[in-house]
């Protein structure tokens, strides 16, 4: 039905095909290739750039997979606006938190750390915030668990617009280090013995 004289564009057909289905809504392979040019800028270095994830993010579809892709993921990701409030938490964070995507969603992520990680923490944001440039380093959380982090801003229009913030666990990895150094310095000290 016409809306103010307009066409019906539900009755034009794709210009792919010829189909009498929409260009969006066709499944022939030209259509969805013109569906992707859409969602895609053809520019390749925006494809390489921190804007192709925000782009993925506002794209409902494309969001939606993005989110299972990160849920996946071994490594804790978590998507934060400049002022350090959770936008996103993938599934490992909700666990590690102890709390649902609902309830994370908008909450300040330093205020789920004890106070001294917490400054430590909002010190590593804010510098990489600050300076614009990706900042990694290596912490240990209250429940003795070690944690390589990597803060990474994200711009648009020359403003950090996003901050994304990726922990690995490495507790095992600094243990068996830590063996390895006590071994190697008691073999040491029984060398110098003999």
């Amino acid at each position: 039905e016409s809306v103010h004289g307009a066409e019906d564009v539900s009755s034009s057909p794709c210009a792919s095909c010829g189909e009498s289905s929409r260009e969006e809504d066709c499944t022939c392979p030209a259509a969805e290739d013109s569906v992707r040019r859409m969602l895609l800028p053809r520019n390749s270095r925006f494809l390489e750039s921190a804007d192709f994830l925000i782009h993925l993010l506002e794209t409902a579809e494309m969001a939606e997979s993005l989110g299972t892709l990160l849920d996946a993921a071994t490594i804790y990701t978590i998507l934060l606006d400049p002022e350090g409030r959770i936008l996103f938490p993938n599934r490992l964070c909700c666990v590690r938190f102890g709390k649902s995507l609902e309830a994370l969603l908008g909450t300040v992520v330093f205020d789920l750390f004890p106070p001294e990680l917490a400054d430590f923490r909002r010190a590593r944001f804010e510098e990489a915030v600050a300076s614009r440039s990706k900042v990694s380093f290596c912490d240990r959380a209250a429940d003795g668990t070690f944690f390589d982090m990597t803060v990474v801003p994200i711009f648009r229009n020359e403003r950090v617009f996003r901050v994304a913030v990726f922990a690995n666990d490495v507790t095992d990895l600094v243990v068996t280090r830590h063996a390895l150094e006590v071994s190697e310095e008691r073999f040491r000290l029984v060398l110098e013995g003999s």
